[in-house]
């Protein structure tokens, strides 16, 4: 490993909290702000059993789409990275369950100028719906 490698991965273990090693390169940090089901008319709107959603938290690993924690978590299932994001695309991956029965995705709009990143995403496991939100 080179020294300047050593050196850098020693600064980001002593200053996790600072946006040096913060998300971004390696991992989003995401939060929910609005969860939804569909109903019967075909449109999405605010339920109980989602409800619970809005303001959970959660983290994407950017090189293997594992996303760990909050409703659209993945962690126990086969992931696909479709696309890692650029200034002109969207980070997008797709996760099944090994029965096939369960399926979620998320894009994170990596392209948008600003730190916060939007995301929507939907799931049919534990919490099924559709959430948005943002990642930095």
């Amino acid at each position: 490993m080179k020294p300047i490698s050593v050196g850098w991965f020693v600064g980001c273990a002593i200053a996790a909290a600072t946006s040096l090693c913060a998300a971004g390169q390696t991992h989003y940090e995401c939060v929910v702000l609005t969860a939804s089901k569909l109903n019967a008319q075909g449109a999405l709107e605010a339920h109980w059993s989602v409800k619970s959603q809005i303001g959970q938290k959660f983290r994407i690993d950017r090189s293997t789409g594992k996303i760990v924690g909050g409703p659209l978590d993945n962690s126990k299932m086969k992931t696909q990275l479709i696309d890692r994001g650029s200034g002109e695309m969207s980070f997008q991956v797709f996760a099944q369950s090994t029965q096939k029965t369960h399926t979620s995705y998320i894009q994170v709009e990596e392209f948008q100028s600003t730190e916060q990143k939007p995301f929507m995403g939907t799931t049919t496991l534990y919490y099924p719906g559709v959430y948005t939100g943002t990642c930095k």
